[in-house]
């Protein structure tokens, strides 16, 4: 089983992405001081995602590669690349390009090569991934 942090960011609407596409983040200083206050509460565990109940959210291997993949797609421009539209270093494109300036043919590749290995992986799995 696996988690999911509870970043305090937050990715601007789209049309403040159109006004200024450099600039594609916000920092959420109120959140930040909620997740340190909970962390002196309950240690670490209140840095990551919870339910409603207040206990950790759990997923499966396949989830946490999905939604990687999905925010991949996403951002897919047919015959271009991947858009990073987001201040996020997320994958290191080979030629350095910097996040939000293009296209990334190079993360493409790499998005192919996470959607074969997941096939594999779940083409090799006894237990059902998706229900």
């Amino acid at each position: 089983m696996f988690s999911y942090a509870y970043v305090p960011y937050r990715i601007k609407p789209y049309a403040e992405l159109l006004k200024d596409p450099y600039s594609s983040i916000d920092f959420d200083w109120e959140l930040e001081r909620q997740i340190e206050a909970r962390q002196r509460e309950r240690g670490t565990d209140a840095k990551l995602v919870t339910r409603p109940d207040g206990q950790v959210l759990q997923v499966s291997l396949a989830e946490k590669l999905l939604t990687l993949l999905l925010a991949k797609l996403a951002n897919f421009v047919p015959e271009g690349g991947i858009w990073m539209n987001t201040q996020r270093p997320e994958w290191n494109d080979a030629n350095n390009a910097l996040v939000g300036k293009g296209l990334s043919v190079v993360t493409l590749g790499y998005l192919r090569r996470t959607i074969a290995f997941c096939q594999e992986l779940i083409r090799g799995s006894d237990v059902e991934v998706l229900r």
